[in-house]
């Protein structure tokens, strides 16, 4: 998280987005980059109903006329960040972005976000992806020094 943070704190129009979990399991995920960025952060709760199927239900955050950046450790369909897009967009949002660490992204997953309204997909160096251009070279790095 701390890498994503730097990220969007040196490459993001607005320093002040609002950080938001696309269901409670980000939470934790949010909420860190958040603190780093001295920033809002909340999350949608998530029903999942099939393997194919979610149901987002909206909290009660407020996101008109803002820039959301939507924080993900995995992306693999897109089908809950598109669910995501399009609630924050119903809500007034002005730009939404995406950030994973791991970006599995199969088949036509980058396609179906943007397409749903995503300014930008990004993600941790992780896994080789075309949107891969977040480094976590210095978290490992920072990790490893503190094993000795």
């Amino acid at each position: 998280m701390p890498s994503i943070a730097e990220y969007i704190r040196n490459n993001h129009d607005d320093k002040k987005p609002v950080i938001l979990a696309p269901d409670k399991g980000a939470e934790n995920f949010a909420k860190e980059i958040a603190e780093i960025l001295d920033t809002d952060y909340d999350y949608l709760e998530k029903v999942r109903l099939s393997p194919e199927v979610v149901k987002t239900k909206t909290k009660s955050i407020s996101v008109e006329n803002r820039s959301v950046i939507i924080v993900d450790d995995i992306i693999s369909t897109g089908g809950t960040i598109v669910n995501a897009i399009d609630i924050l967009k119903k809500q007034g949002a002005k730009k939404v972005d995406v950030v994973c660490v791991h970006p599995v992204l199969v088949g036509d997953a980058i396609l179906k976000i943007s397409a749903a309204g995503a300014s930008s997909v990004k993600a941790t160096n992780t896994l080789i992806s075309e949107v891969a251009s977040i480094s976590v070279g210095k978290t490992i790095a920072d990790h490893l020094k503190t094993l000795q």
